[in-house]
Parts: structure tokens; sequence; C-alpha cells
């Protein structure tokens, strides 16, 4: 669900200044292009639709390259305990 409505979005481009116009139509048309049908996945769309999320994620602004680093515990491995677990 949307954060902001049509009406509040028109209330903010009345206050725009007359030189500020360009850069807010500039803006929508980049946001309006970036998420053209043909460019968003099928699983973003049945999400979005299921109510699952509110908004696409922006591929152009994904959090890439986050290091991993594994939890080191004591004892033996979680995957020896589990399997002894087992039986």
């Amino acid at each position: 669900m949307a954060t902001a409505t049509r009406g509040e979005l028109r209330l903010l481009v009345e206050q725009l200044a007359d030189e500020e116009l360009d850069a807010a139509r500039d803006a929508l048309q980049r946001l309006a292009k970036r998420y053209d049908d043909q460019d968003i996945p099928e699983y973003h769309r049945r999400l979005l639709e299921a109510g699952v999320i509110d908004r696409i994620p922006d591929p152009h602004n994904a959090r890439r390259g986050r290091p991993f680093t594994p939890i080191r515990i004591k004892g033996k491995p979680v995957s020896e305990t589990i399997i002894e677990d087992r039986g």
C-alpha cells in the first residue's frame, strides 16, 4: 500500500516553484521508466498484488557484496548434534 496518496502528491507539486517543476517531472518519468511492466519480474508483481510487499524493490539500489561472517560457537558442530539427535 502506498504511503502517500495522489492528493498529497498533488499538493506537494502545487507548492513547488516553477523552476522545480521540470526536475519533479524528470524524476517521475525516471521512476515510471524504471518500473515499466516489462522490467518487473512476475514474482514481484504477484507479491505486490497479493499484498505481501508494498513496493517493488529498486534493482539499482540492491545491497550487494555484504560480507558473510559465520558465528563461532564452542563444542561440536551443530550438524553433528542434529545427526546424533535423529538417532
